[in-house]
């Protein structure tokens, strides 16, 4: 079942994302990638069984620092 969660133009911050607490799935991608389409399947898959686990999605690609860090 393919995730509906989109992928978020803005980006949290590396700070923000360290401050979390808990479990974090954090899915880099485009919502036009056919990559990251197929592979919605298989996250939305794996997270089922872990309701704890949270979920972000954030676009990536050129000139996007956060993916780097």
């Amino acid at each position: 079942m393919p995730s509906a969660l989109p992928y978020a133009a803005a980006a949290p911050t590396r700070e923000a994302l360290d401050a979390l607490v808990g479990a974090t799935l954090l899915e880099f991608g485009t919502d036009w990638c056919g990559y990251c389409r197929a592979a919605e399947s298989v996250v939305s898959a794996a997270l089922a069984g872990h309701p704890k686990v949270r979920h972000l999605k954030v676009q990536d690609g050129s000139g996007r620092p956060l993916g780097r860090s």
